[in-house]
């Protein structure tokens, strides 16, 4: 099950929160209300029960004339809506009960107040015993279920609106919440090898927030000084070896034409020749990665025939897949015009034919298209030769990465990654396209841009 967003999750925790609060509350209130009404029933049965006996008293007591209760029972207690239930007893003998008042009479504890059952409702009963004379008087409870009724219809018509309110007011919250990380969340984003030095936004409020912005901060400040170490490392390094490789190269070079050299010692130098250039090839690839990392690659971009510079490069590699049995097929467009560095496109295009030559079988094919696609220009290279895995393929364009089957194949790991980089560069990208079927293709795309 997806999980909803952080903001989501905290609108709809408060509202369940403000519903269970509303809730209890409603609850309480009901309780209280009915204890009070109570109360107060309770009181009022007191106060008449106490006003009954007063009347007896002064009446006479035992010695009352009981065959006038009924004329003055309506003076001592007048009538009430909903009337009471009352009973009057001397001596056990009932003397007079209220027409409402169950024949069977109720099982009263003497001086006590107590709840009973009646006729699909309750009722509250007390009774009391003075000189002999027990009084019995008792209020039905509907009038209190009926204002509790009220009120919890009336909670729940407003909780509805209550849960609305809180919803909104929830929302916003979030809203509020989130706001900060969000903002720090974008400048995160534009936080990139060409853009280290930038930071998030530090709220003013002392917050955990206002903490979290100013550790993420200090974290960046320490990775900025490791990564622009490891820059100067790479490029100083680079261009320090470039120097003493250039005259090893050209005294190699000049040792191999010595006639003083035997066949064995020609081969033995021509190898240290070679791996002198290769070492060569890898010190510049570094020190253009250094450079492109830096943010200080510089490009002489001008209106080329990109279609023309694909076609040196095709013929360049068709003389080396030929040695190998290699067939390459080419599709391009009588011309084609875009904004870039030739030497480095160049550089591009070459690597990808390199690639597609040493990761081919023998007798594959590679096939070359350079196509439009709206304001791009898409450059295919594709070669049959084994299937790159999966779990391997996120890592092709990682620095020095070489998948398994390619091990038997001289290189240095650095040409699709210097690749991607040039590319980028020019605001384009290389991809892998697919790799099935017997088939590995890559697509630089390239915007078509006339200045």
């Amino acid at each position: 099950m997806k999980r909803l967003p952080f903001r989501r999750r905290l609108t709809v925790w408060s509202t369940l929160v403000a519903a269970v609060a509303l809730v209890v509350s409603g609850a309480i209130t009901a309780f209280v209300v009915h204890r009070r009404e109570l109360a107060l029933l309770d009181e009022s049965l007191r106060l008449e029960s106490a006003h009954f006996f007063s009347e007896m008293h002064h009446h006479g007591g035992v010695k009352f004339d009981w065959k006038r209760i009924d004329e003055e029972i309506q003076e001592w207690l007048p009538q009430t809506n909903p009337p009471r239930y009352m009973e009057i007893r001397t001596g056990g003998e009932v003397r007079w009960r209220s027409a409402n008042y169950p024949a069977s009479g109720f099982p009263l504890t003497l001086a006590s107040l107590s709840t009973f059952p009646h006729d699909g409702g309750d009722l509250r009963m007390l009774i009391g015993e003075e000189q002999g004379v027990t009084f019995t008087i008792g209020a039905d409870l509907g009038a209190e279920r009926s204002l509790l009724v009220a009120l919890g219809c009336a909670l729940l018509a407003g909780l509805p609106v209550a849960l609305a309110f809180a919803w909104f007011g929830g929302r916003r919250l979030a809203q509020a919440a989130v706001k900060p990380l969000e903002e720090m969340t974008d400048a995160a984003e534009r936080i990139t090898a060409e853009h280290i030095d930038q930071r998030l936004p530090v709220p003013k409020v002392q917050d955990e927030v206002q903490r979290h912005a100013i550790v993420l901060n200090l974290t960046f400040d320490r990775l900025e000084r490791s990564y622009q170490q490891a820059l100067r490392f790479s490029a100083d390094a680079s261009h320090e070896l470039k120097s003493p490789l250039t005259v090893m190269r050209a005294s190699i070079e000049a040792m191999l034409h010595s006639p003083a050299l035997d066949e064995h010692e020609r081969i033995a130098v021509s190898g240290l020749l070679e791996q002198t250039r290769r070492l060569s090839s890898i010190i510049s690839s570094l020190l253009l990665l250094a450079r492109a990392d830096a943010g200080r690659l510089r490009l002489d971009l001008q209106n080329h025939d990109i279609a023309a510079l694909v076609g040196g490069c095709v013929e360049d590699t068709r003389i080396i897949a030929e040695e190998r049995g290699i067939h390459v097929k080419s599709t391009l467009p009588p011309s084609a015009t875009a904004h870039l560095d030739p030497v480095r496109f160049s550089q591009i295009t070459s690597n990808l034919l390199d690639n597609a030559v040493k990761y081919n079988r023998t007798d594959g094919e590679i096939q070359i298209a350079l196509t439009e696609d709206g304001a791009m220009w898409h450059l295919s290279v594709a070669n049959t030769g084994p299937e790159i895995p999966p779990e391997m393929r996120p890592r092709l364009f990682e620095r020095f990465f070489r998948a398994e089957h390619s091990n038997e194949e001289s290189g240095q790991g650095l040409g699709l990654s210097l690749s991607r980089e040039l590319a980028r560069a020019h605001g384009g990208d290389v991809v892998l396209a697919r790799s099935e079927g017997g088939w590995n293709e890559f697509v630089l795309r390239l915007p078509k841009i006339v200045g």
